[in-house]
């Protein structure tokens, strides 16, 4: 069977309100979430986590 490619197309709105529910299941701020992952110590789900915040970031137009 071929791999079959997802697609899912988001608002601008869609996109804030999953990157504000992403972080806020964290018991941890962005910044702080940031500053770990400079240092490398970030658990697999704060890992994955600010991968798909940058994602979005990215899709947002929000990258530095």
């Amino acid at each position: 069977m071929a791999p079959t490619a997802i697609f899912q197309a988001l608002s601008v709105d869609d996109a804030k309100t999953r990157r504000a529910e992403l972080l806020g299941r964290l018991s941890i701020t962005e910044h702080e979430l940031r500053e770990r992952a400079a240092r490398y110590e970030l658990a697999a789900n704060e890992l994955a986590t600010l991968d798909e915040v940058d994602n979005l970031d990215y899709l947002l137009g929000e990258v530095d």
